[in-house]
């Protein structure tokens, strides 16, 4: 199958190791830098570009000023939860697909993460197979909505 050499249309497809591909922007919300940096580490071997934040006000000032295809944030951040941070994400006009990461993984800690604006939780630890199939499936759906007219920029 010949594809044209292009970074937007890079593949994003994610199982079994496979990667996501170049053009894939994900922003990454953890306190905690080890955490941040495994999830790091597993999406850039992949081939996604990474803006890493240690806090939600860092990365509310990283969407204030680039565009990222998809947000993975924890909850448990200190100061101002992932679950403030969303609702202040969605707040602000910004529509780019999120997955909470958190080690509450239970049936009212998804509903509740998905009440505040996340599109999927995934529990923690967070396996690089469930990782890599949820970032691809998210930013399926950001160049999906691009395609389809709607705006997915921040």
């Amino acid at each position: 199958m010949d594809r044209p050499v292009d970074d937007s249309a890079a593949p994003i497809r994610a199982s079994d190791g496979e990667c996501l591909g170049r053009g894939v922007r994900v922003l990454v919300v953890d306190d905690h830098p080890d955490a941040r940096d495994i999830i790091q580490r597993v999406l850039e071997e992949s081939g996604a570009e990474i803006a890493p934040a240690a806090s939600a006000a860092e990365g509310l000032t990283i969407l204030s000023s680039a565009r990222v295809d998809v947000i993975l944030s924890d909850i448990g951040l200190p100061g101002c939860d992932g679950y403030h941070f969303m609702r202040e994400v969605r707040k602000r006009g910004i529509r780019t697909p999120a997955a909470a990461i958190t080690a509450f993984a239970r049936s009212e800690d998804r509903t509740r993460a998905l009440n505040a604006g996340y599109q999927t939780h995934i529990a923690k630890p967070v396996e690089p197979s469930e990782l890599l199939a949820t970032v691809a499936a998210l930013a399926h759906k950001t160049r999906a909505e691009k395609t389809d007219g709607a705006s997915g920029d921040v």
